[in-house]
């Protein structure tokens, strides 16, 4: 992970700490909410969607810059 080089790690390691998605999963686990393995099927699907996403992006041709501002704001 890079943190651009103006964080200390023991920064990067004590805010990893906090990630509230971990949180959110060990609370769903051990409130007997869910299992890992639900969980772990969920991960992979999410995953795979990104990685499907990120491929259509590389794969995509580079946007016409003339639409460079398009959708940015609204005409009042």
């Amino acid at each position: 992970m890079r943190d651009g080089g103006y964080r200390t790690r023991e920064e990067v390691e004590a805010w990893r700490a906090r990630d509230p998605i971990k949180r959110l999963r060990e609370h769903l686990i051990g409130g007997g909410l869910t299992g890992a393995d639900s969980l772990d099927v969920i991960e992979q699907e999410i995953q795979t969607l990104a990685n499907d996403a990120l491929e259509w992006a590389k794969a995509s041709p580079y946007p016409d810059p003339n639409t460079v501002l398009n959708h940015v704001y609204a005409d009042a």
